[in-house]
């Protein structure tokens, strides 16, 4: 029995929609820890 394999248009479209929350998550993640190690009353502001 073969396993039903997608279209390869609907897979290229269905990717990029995929990756996007998990892309957007990472990215507010990044910029909240550059904010916050910034600060300038950070006692983390060392790093």
């Amino acid at each position: 029995m073969e396993k039903p394999r997608f279209d390869a248009r609907q897979r290229r479209a269905l990717q990029p929609a995929m990756l996007l929350p998990m892309a957007i998550a990472g990215l507010m993640l990044g910029l909240a820890y550059l904010m916050f190690v910034n600060q300038p009353g950070n006692p983390a502001n060392a790093l």
